[in-house]
């Protein structure tokens, strides 16, 4: 049994009309209906489960250490060591900026932060990061 169909969802709201392109899932031959109710139901519950952004606390740390040694390991994987080397470093950074720095967070997941420091007059983004199923979403 073969479907050749596709499925797909708009979304409104009241500034602007939403692109639905990322919800249409086009389906090939002989495709399982029940894996293809969960791909929709993934897809719908990823766009209709909101996040929220606000500002970290002390308690947000352990994720940022954990998305900052993330990135080191995807982008810049020969600094790990040093990297490491100034994790006291990095944790005085982290704490004196705190005031500036903001965490996303999706249900009970942090899923990102960023954060900025003062560079003599001048605001500087010091990190952001997403972690990689949340990029390239469109929000």
């Amino acid at each position: 049994m073969s479907f050749g169909w596709a499925v797909s969802l708009r979304r409104f709201s009241k500034s602007r009309r939403m692109d639905p392109s990322h919800l249409v899932l086009s389906l090939g031959q002989a495709a399982q209906p029940q894996a293809v109710g969960l791909q929709i139901k993934r897809k719908i519950t990823k766009l209709f489960m909101s996040y929220i952004v606000r500002r970290s606390t002390i308690n947000d740390l352990p994720d940022v250490y954990s998305f900052e040694l993330a990135y080191i390991k995807e982008i810049e994987p020969t600094a790990e060591q040093r990297w490491r080397n100034a994790t006291h470093t990095l944790l005085r950074q982290w704490i004196s900026n705190l005031p500036r720095m903001f965490i996303a967070i999706h249900g009970m997941e942090s899923i990102g932060h960023c954060f900025w420091q003062i560079e003599g007059t001048d605001a500087l983004l010091a990190s952001i990061y997403v972690v990689p199923s949340w990029r390239k979403q469109g929000y």
